[in-house]
């Protein structure tokens, strides 16, 4: 029996591949704000893929990858905009564009949410996949939108979106990185949700959210609640899961 996520995965799927161009890879851009569920429902989808089209290879990407490096960050005074557009490698985004669209190998650095910085001893190499997943907070930014087959902006409740968060960073011990009690780190992560996170969702991800072919609100669970379709005229076209 499929659940609902299962029967939206199945749609996503039929539809991208309805719009394939040539021997171009899919390419499926899943967006919305930190801890929105972006990862959990690319990598759900990404297991469906492979399970619906084992001959096909299926990658999973994230804009993390393209972060700069802390120490960059902190020497150019960027670690307060940090997910901003202007805390990523422009021009490494751009390469990968580049090399996915003329069907060459890119071997990217990994982002590591263990030390919230770029992993210096791990790196993704890509080569001509079939079934490209990007999530991210950057996927409908201007260098991304011409490469994506179709994508996907997902929201939940902000009190719900806040706990994810929270419940992230405690499941990563990051109090204990940056050597802090739980209640003074509690704090901390609560300012850099606002100041950081939340103002960056309100800047620069969510004005974006009309570009994006599906629009989908997740409940507590990580479950499908609502799917909107906008049409081409930008009027939105809701459709409720039971």
């Amino acid at each position: 029996m499929y659940t609902s996520n299962d029967k939206f995965y199945q749609q996503l799927l039929a539809t991208t591949m309805t719009e394939k161009i040539g021997t171009q890879p899919l390419v499926i851009g899943i967006t919305g704000n930190v801890a929105a569920g972006k990862t959990t429902f690319a990598q759900q989808l990404q297991r469906f893929c492979q399970q619906r089209l084992p001959k096909a290879q299926t990658v999973l990407v994230s804009t993390d990858d393209f972060l700069l490096p802390n120490a960059v960050l902190k020497a150019h005074h960027l670690m307060a905009v940090k997910g901003f557009p202007q805390s990523y490698q422009a021009a490494l985004m751009r390469q990968f564009v580049t090399q996915v669209q003329t069907k060459h190998q890119i071997t990217l650095p990994r982002y590591n949410h263990a030390i919230n910085d770029i992993d210096q001893q791990r790196s993704q190499t890509i080569s001509q996949p079939d079934i490209i997943i990007v999530e991210g907070l950057m996927v409908l930014q201007p260098v991304f939108q011409t490469l994506l087959t179709t994508s996907v902006f997902l929201t939940v409740a902000p009190e719900v979106n806040y706990h994810w968060y929270l419940a992230r960073c405690m499941a990563l011990n990051l109090p204990a990185h940056y050597q802090m009690d739980q209640n003074s780190f509690t704090q901390l992560a609560h300012h850099n949700w606002l100041t950081i996170n939340w103002r960056n969702y309100q800047e620069n991800v969510l004005p974006l959210k009309k570009y994006a072919q599906f629009q989908v609100q997740l409940n507590a669970t990580h479950q499908i609640a609502t799917i909107t379709i906008p049409p081409i005229d930008c009027e939105l076209v809701s459709i409720s899961e039971a």
